[in-house]
């Protein structure tokens, strides 16, 4: 019985690691959550689906793309279960506070923070290149959110970060990146458990 049940924890724990190679446009599932992407590249390139990292207040789902060239793409979901700032001008602002703090730290020679739209949603994209020959491309927005009546704030529960790293030498790096956030979709499974 022991030995049935070993069997059955590595053949999870393995499925749970899964490193999937893809070539084109997949639907893959991290914890409750289907995603879907299309890098738009020919090259083969490589998903690792992390365990749930579940604490008090939130579980996080990770899921890691790595690329050929060098880009490594996180898409990170925070599922929370208390209400958080989802107001994208104020994450806009403290994000670019942050930014600016990581000039005299990790030396960005451009950075910049600007609002857009990902996956339908009202979103905070943000660049920067490091002296390190990296570039990041860092998303976020919030699947679930909801706008306070007559006010600009909102609160949210499900909050999604693209973090792209891109080696500055890439001639497609940015494009398979930027692609990414372009297609990218996520959406709860509706048959997922509450908590899952």
């Amino acid at each position: 019985m022991r030995l049935s049940a070993y069997f059955a924890l590595l053949i999870l724990f393995t499925i749970s690691m899964a490193t999937i190679a893809m070539a084109d446009s997949k639907t893959i599932t991290a914890g409750p959550y289907n995603i879907s992407f299309n890098p738009n590249t020919s090259e083969n390139y490589i998903i690792d689906i992390m365990p749930p990292l579940v604490e008090s207040n939130v579980t996080t789902y990770t899921t890691l793309a790595h690329f050929p060239d060098g880009t490594i793409s996180n898409i990170i979901i925070f599922d929370s279960k208390v209400p958080v700032d989802a107001t994208m001008e104020t994450l806009k602002q403290i994000t670019y506070w942050k930014e600016l703090y990581m000039v005299s730290i990790r030396e960005f020679l451009t950075a910049y923070v600007e609002l857009g739209t990902i996956d339908g949603k009202e979103a905070m994209i943000a660049y920067g290149e490091l002296n390190n020959s990296r570039k990041r491309l860092l998303c976020r927005y919030f699947l679930v959110s909801k706008k306070f009546e007559n006010s600009s704030v909102a609160a949210g529960y499900v909050e999604v970060q693209v973090v792209n790293m891109v080696p500055s030498n890439s001639t497609e790096g940015m494009d398979i990146a930027k692609s990414l956030i372009n297609t990218i979709h996520i959406e709860k499974a509706p048959n997922s458990l509450p908590g899952a």
